[in-house]
């Protein structure tokens, strides 16, 4: 389940590149609820939501054609579980010497009202170079999209990974992203048609 995942993380990645459509996901149980009744937050594709209130985001909600997506809650305290991941980090490596591939899981907690869109944001060294030297070089915020909702304040914190999981998880990226070099067009192509069938 956890190299499907990898996948498919893999894929959102390169297809976002080439693409600029978002998919709109309702995060919680029961009926659809109008949209004055839930809060929206927008998601950029380098960020992968791991948990949302407790409830696990499946990878498959993300279609892999899509340079961000929207998230829909119920109102009220959020507690998110994210983690900012980038597999094109090492070819930019030339260029920025900062560049990171992925974080930590994060925790966030922020206040998201009924009607209000949201956007969470991320800052990484190339971004801001005060990270350059912090222990955690990724950082999140969620601000209101709109005049009338104000910016809102992020609580964070980091939750320390199983290191044997994360040293599997390393070592199937690597595998994947060299299997993906080495392919041809055609075998690209055929990847993603499979990979589009499985989602």
């Amino acid at each position: 389940m956890r190299i499907q995942s990898m996948v498919l993380a893999f894929c959102v990645a390169v297809l976002a590149v080439g693409c600029a459509t978002t998919s709109t996901h309702n995060l919680y149980s029961g009926p659809e609820q109008p949209l004055e009744q839930v809060a929206s937050v927008i998601v950029p594709w380098q960020v992968q939501v791991r948990n949302v209130n407790g409830q696990k985001v499946p990878m498959s909600l993300f279609s892999g054609s899509e340079t961000e997506s929207t998230l829909r809650v119920l109102p009220g305290t959020q507690e998110w579980c994210v983690r900012y991941y980038d597999p094109f980090a090492e070819d930019r490596l030339n260029r920025d010497p900062y560049a990171v591939d992925q974080s930590a899981i994060v925790s966030l907690r922020f206040a998201a009202e009924a009607g209000h869109v949201y956007r969470l944001n991320f800052e990484t060294p190339e971004q801001n170079p005060a990270l350059r030297d912090a222990k955690q070089r990724v950082t999140f915020l969620v601000a209101g999209v709109g005049q009338d909702v104000s910016p809102t304040v992020v609580e964070q914190d980091i939750e320390r990974p199983d290191p044997k999981a994360v040293a599997i998880e390393q070592a199937t990226l690597d595998q994947l992203k060299s299997w993906w070099r080495v392919a041809g067009a055609a075998e690209r192509k055929a990847f993603m048609e499979w990979v589009n069938e499985k989602n």
